[in-house]
């Protein structure tokens, strides 16, 4: 693991009670918790009646001792939750678990037939709340790409695709954790070296992937992360969302997809769909197709109306027609061949 190393030794108590008077009608997400005794911060549950409270350092914030487990304690744990409580209020205490704060990542994702995902691939601090996120994609990229290879749709050279795609996305976004974790708890340890801080909403679905399995298009600016209003259908981008009619219903775009490859065509390019049926059976890959008659796909996906993308299994534009042009079904093999790195 490279990085930060460990931040914090901290615990997180799980408790019972009626804190809800104590919120004031306020529906708070996040209450950091900044004192004398500890800091920290609580997650309250609904009906406001249980909850938890992670205590990252004890002591004044300015004299840290970040080894909470060294004091952990049945008396001390209610004491951290009076002081950060504010009150004395009634409490049950369910659970008490240590837990390290760090910021690594792994020096590499793939060793053999042993991968690496979620906390085992990048370990964050919770501050922005990134590792749940970081890994379901994780999995997601993953996923895929070994079913089609132990079906035999494609080589084992996809999967170190995998590395090269989501290792410097979960490398950028730890570090956006650690940013949080100094300016947010822990300033003793400097923001001299820490990354400026990204837009959350782009950290979770505005990275861009680069690898054999992406055919970029055009010219490429080296962004790791975009904002997502400016990815507009980019080769290596989430496919974004465009709401479409469907039998009498309004639907987005993202649930046309399946587990297989989907290919979106604009308004007029009805062509990709009459060749994709052809390509599909030539390539032996599931391919689904639509015809995107909504006003704004071809621009929400940065094609004129006779464009097509073809969209992998994990949501991402692996190909992009930007207008007109050969709209055979060797096309369309020769994009399914190369984002399956055949």
């Amino acid at each position: 693991m490279l990085g930060r190393g460990v931040l914090s030794r901290s615990v997180t108590i799980y408790f019972r009670g009626n804190v809800g008077p104590l919120l004031r009608g306020r529906n708070l997400s996040v209450i950091y918790v900044y004192n004398s005794e500890l800091t920290g911060f609580f997650r309250i549950e609904k009906p406001f009646d249980s909850g938890f409270l992670a205590v990252n350092s004890i002591g004044p914030p300015e004299r840290p001792d970040t080894n909470v487990w060294s004091s952990l304690s049945d008396e001390n744990c209610r004491r951290w939750l009076r002081a950060s409580l504010g009150e004395d209020v009634p409490l049950a205490i369910e659970n008490v678990m240590k837990w390290e704060a760090t910021a690594d990542t792994a020096e590499r994702f793939v060793d053999g037939r042993i991968f690496l995902a979620g906390d085992a691939a990048h370990s964050m601090p919770p501050t922005g709340g990134f590792g749940g996120n970081t890994g379901v994609e994780d999995a997601r990229n993953l996923a895929w790409k070994l079913a089609f290879v132990l079906r035999g749709l494609a080589p084992p050279a996809l999967l170190k695709t995998y590395e090269a795609e989501r290792r410097p996305i979960g490398a950028f976004t730890v570090e956006q954790a650690y940013s949080r974790y100094v300016t947010r708890w822990a300033p003793y340890l400097g923001t001299q070296d820490i990354a400026p801080i990204a837009n959350d909403l782009d950290i979770d679905l505005g990275y861009r992937y680069r690898s054999p399995a992406v055919i970029a298009d055009g010219a490429d600016d080296s962004r790791l992360l975009e904002p997502t209003k400016e990815m507009r259908g980019r080769p290596g981008t989430r496919a974004p969302h465009t709401w479409i009619e469907r039998d009498g219903q309004s639907i987005s775009t993202l649930d046309l997809f399946d587990p297989g490859f989907t290919l979106l065509a604009g308004p007029d390019g009805a062509a990709w769909c009459t060749s994709a049926a052809a390509a599909a059976a030539q390539a032996g890959v599931p391919l689904d197709t639509h015809v995107i008659e909504a006003e704004h796909f071809p621009e929400a996906h940065g094609i004129s109306a006779l464009g097509g993308v073809i969209v992998r299994p994990d949501g991402v534009v692996g190909w992009r027609a930007t207008g007109d042009g050969d709209t055979s079904a060797a096309t369309i093999v020769r994009a399914l061949d190369a984002i399956l790195c055949r």
